[in-house]
């Protein structure tokens, strides 16, 4: 029975383990969660202001079919045939890069000789009813409207994830004390004191 009033007495007495709150003169206490517009009511104008765009990128599994194909005629002339040197008409290909989520199965991106698209109809061999491949089309689909890839590849990548908004916000109480930074979330909502 004492050992249970001492742990109860204890529990009361003890100061809470959430974070203190900040005190702008003469606005009151500012919490994590508070929105720039309450810290900026109670504190005013901030000494200094940043805006820090942050990205990171993440590991993605995909699935990368090629497709090579001649280089094809653009004009009806063979006049800009003649331009290009033997060694270099030999080797030239269009290269199309369909990229595939590999867990999900969906098209992620289309590269046309090296030029991002969101679509196209050069694909395969499937030239005489040029079928549309568009990002978010399944593997079933793009194999249908393409046919088999020249070449298959299994590989991870790094590709950015959506870029977030972090805002910081500098104020000082006096010059003696240092500078107290409040860090907003995209939101604009406050998550850390400094």
């Amino acid at each position: 029975m004492q050992l249970a009033r001492l742990v109860l007495l204890s529990v009361l007495t003890t100061p809470c383990l959430a974070a203190a709150p900040y005190y702008c003169l003469p606005g009151g206490a500012i919490h994590i969660g508070d929105s720039m517009e309450t810290v900026f009511a109670k504190c005013g104008v901030p000494q200094r202001q940043r805006k820090i765009q942050q990205t990171k990128k993440k590991q993605i599994a995909v699935i990368d079919w090629v497709y090579l194909k001649p280089l094809q005629k653009l004009a009806k002339s063979n006049h800009w045939l003649d331009q290009l040197s033997n060694r270099t008409r030999e080797h030239s290909e269009d290269i199309i890069l369909l990229r595939f989520n590999r867990r999900e199965r969906s098209l992620r991106s289309i590269a046309v000789y090296g030029h991002t698209a969101a679509e196209t109809r050069v694909c395969g061999h499937n030239n005489r009813t040029r079928p549309t491949v568009s990002v978010g089309q399944s593997m079933a689909q793009a194999l249908a409207n393409c046919g088999r890839p020249d070449r298959s590849y299994t590989r991870t990548v790094l590709e950015p994830r959506p870029t977030h908004t972090m805002y910081i916000w500098e104020y000082k109480k006096s010059p003696y004390t240092p500078m107290t930074s409040f860090k907003f979330d995209q939101y604009k909502n406050l998550v850390k004191i400094d």
